[in-house]
Formats: structure tokens, sequence, C-alpha cells
């Protein structure tokens, strides 16, 4: 039998890994949520290492919640790999100056780069010098980071739930009508959560208009589920919402909790807001590379511009970019951005210093401005249903393209905006 306390064979040798870790779980109890639980454990845990039965027992790909043992397991390559992400972020002072920000190929040749030797790159940017703020900036950020992750898994365990009974998960072949079903109910719950957060798209209202007949094909749909999934996906989703909203309350109240914090003179809102847009921003473009692959008949040279063809040529793969939209949480991208908002809203940057206000406002701003293409997917998967029935009518497919814009673009239209 598994038990908590044997994940510590397991668990992570990595010395800064281990510093941040203890950093985080000691900021943690600043934090009122907190301090209302019965109790709370961390282990951050090379799953590489553990055996099959422990993997089986508590694996998971980010964080998770062990309710019965008041535990968090969170797995060190995602720890690893937010570090990677900030250490990185951390070389430039600007979203204007980081070299793979400039364009999707530069983009993703980092997201490959980190994904085909994460150690080995990890372990060269722990060498390179971070501006002439300190390593302690940097392990500070990666810890404020953790808090708001950890702070979500908080959330389960202050709510007592269990993951494992808020997802759908579809058997290996299933119908394609039962792929189209599941994945149109992860685009409407992410159409009204974009939607609740103010962001939309021109034009598809209908969207996530209830009772429009957009929803409504969309609701036909959905009732092919079996009554369990559509129950359970949405408990799921509105846990995930509670739990969000713990982990950014545990984070604010972090911020918020008196005393000194870096030995650099950065604010805390300052550090946490780079945390989360360097691990939100990785995790997008990586996620979305891994779409692009999967669609592209060439992967190494898939980019936003075949998107556009192969999501004009089928329909259908508006159900596999669904992935993009996460499995076991919300996609990061979407909770940074809402955390930074709030954490620039309820957390005064002091001493007051307009040159770091204006980094991260650019920050929360370009965050925004690349959600673009994440609502233009779950706003057209959500009327596909809408739109195959009107093939239907009509007797033949409609041409329809969706314009996705560049990562150049959005710098632009930042530059545009005088952030």
């Amino acid at each position: 039998m598994n038990r908590f306390e044997d994940l510590a064979a397991f668990e992570t040798t990595d010395p800064v890994l281990l510093a941040v870790g203890e950093r985080a779980a000691t900021l943690l109890q600043s934090s009122s949520v907190v301090q209302g639980l019965e109790a709370l454990r961390v282990a951050i845990v090379d799953f590489e290492r553990a055996p099959v039965a422990t993997r089986d027992a508590y694996f998971t790909s980010n964080c998770m919640a062990v309710v019965p043992e008041h535990g968090i397991v969170v797995n060190e390559n995602f720890l690893r790999d937010a570090e990677i992400a900030i250490r990185a972020f951390g070389l430039s002072g600007s979203v204007f100056a980081t070299p793979f920000l400039r364009h999707e190929s530069e983009m993703f040749a980092f997201v490959r780069r980190v994904r085909a030797h994460p150690r080995e790159y990890l372990a060269a940017l722990r060498t390179l010098s971070t501006r002439n703020e300190g390593e302690q900036c940097r392990r500070d950020e990666l810890a404020l980071a953790l808090v708001f992750f950890l702070g979500h898994e908080v959330g389960h365990l202050r709510d007592r739930g269990d993951r494992r009974t808020f997802t759908i998960t579809l058997p290996e072949g299933a119908p394609l009508e039962t792929q189209l079903a599941a994945a149109t109910a992860k685009y409407c719950r992410h159409v009204d959560e974009l939607h609740s957060f103010g962001f939309d798209l021109p034009g598809f209202d209908l969207a996530f208009t209830r009772g429009s007949e957009v929803r409504a094909a969309a609701d036909a749909v959905l009732a092919t589920l079996p009554p369990h999934h559509a129950v359970n996906h949405d408990a799921w989703f509105l846990a995930e919402n509670r739990a969000d909203d713990c982990g950014i309350e545990v984070l604010v109240q972090v911020l918020n909790a008196a005393g000194p914090w870096s030995e650099t003179a950065v604010p805390a809102p300052v550090l946490a807001v780079r945390a989360l847009f360097a691990v939100g921003v990785l995790s997008w473009f990586r996620d979305f590379l891994g779409l692009l692959e999967q669609l592209s008949p060439e992967p190494e040279r898939a980019n936003v511009g075949s998107l556009i063809l192969d999501m004009m040529s089928d329909r259908q793969n508006y159900v596999r970019a669904s992935s993009v939209f996460g499995h076991e949480h919300r996609f990061t991208l979407l909770r940074a951005a809402v955390a930074m908002g709030r954490v620039l809203k309820q957390c005064a940057i002091e001493p007051a210093d307009e040159r770091l206000r204006a980094e991260v406002t650019q920050r929360w701003y370009l965050c925004r401005l690349l959600m673009d293409t994440a609502v233009k997917l779950a706003s057209t998967g959500a009327s596909t249903a809408w739109m195959l029935e009107k093939d239907k009518e009509r007797g033949t497919p409609q041409l329809f393209m969706m314009q996705f814009e560049s990562l150049a673009g959005e710098l632009n239209r930042l530059r545009g905006m005088g952030a």
C-alpha cells in the first residue's frame, strides 16, 4: 500500500529546487487559507526514480492534491520547466528585448531546445548572470510561482475535492462523434470562461450566448455524452475555478504579508508577475507547438501559417485543437493572465517605481494579447457543431478561414498601445 510519506524516497535531490520548495512552504504559512488547514505536506517528486506502483498512485504532470493525506505532490519536471522559463525570460529586462519573443520560429526553437535537453538547458541557464538582481531574485520568482500552483491545490484540500472524478476520459478509439462531444464540452466551458474575463471574438457572440442556435447545436452534441460524463465535466470545471480563485487568494495574501522579501529591492508583486508571465507563455507555446506538430504532415516545419490551412482544410481539426485547453487544469496562460491582473489590482508596488510598473504592465498586456489564438480556437470550436449542421443543410461545406495573429504582430500591437 502506498503512503504519502513513502514519496520521501523519491523526492528531488536538486539543491535549487529543494531550496525553492522550502521557501514556498515558508511563504505559504503567511496565508490565512493555509493556516486554516488541518495539515499540509508538500513533496517535489522525481517520478523517473519512482516505481510503477508509486507512479500509479501519485503521478501528476504538474501538481496534485492528495486529500486524505493532507498533501500536495509536485512533479519535479514541472518545477524545473518553470525555472527554465523564469531564468530564460529573466535574461532580458523588457519583452521587446527578449529574443525568442520576436517571432514564433524563435519561440518554437526555444521550446524544442527545452523539450530535448531540459536538464542541460537549465544547468546552462543557472551559470548565466541574470541582470544585476542576483540569484535570490530568480529563486524568489520561482517560489512565488510555486506558491500560486500550491495555492490552487490548497483549494482542493480545503474543498476536499477528488480530482479523479472531474474529467471526461474517453477510451482509446472512441467514435468521432464522442470525441466531438467531449471537445465541444471543453470549448463551450472555455468560451464562457473567456467571455467572463473580457476575452471575446467579434462576430462570434452566438458562441457564448445561451439559447442561440450555435449553442443549441452544441447542446445537442453534448446530449450524446453519457450523463455522468457531462455532470463530471461541469463539476471539474467548477472545482478548477474555485481552486484557481484560492490560488490567487493565497498568492495575494503572501505578497501583502509584512516583512522583508528578496535580497534585492525588487517589490514582491513584480517578482510574481514576472514568474506568472514566464511560466504561462512557455506553457502556451509548448502546447501550441504540440498541436501544430500533431496537425502538420511536416512537424519540424509547423508554424502559425500552417495552422490556418490545417483548420480551413478539415473542421474536425478543431476536435484535436481542444488539447491546448488543458487536461488536469485549465490552460496555464489563462490562469496566469487572470492571476497577474488580480496581483496588479490588489498588491501595491512599493517603493513606487515607474520603470518596474511599466515592465509588469507590458507583461500583463502581452499575456492578454496572446489569448487571441485561444479565444479564436475556443469560439470556433464551440461553433463547430453548428457549422457542421449548416454544411449538411447546404449539402456542401462552406469555406471558412480563421486568421491567427503572429507573435510579432502581437508585439507590434503592444508597442502601439504605448504600454
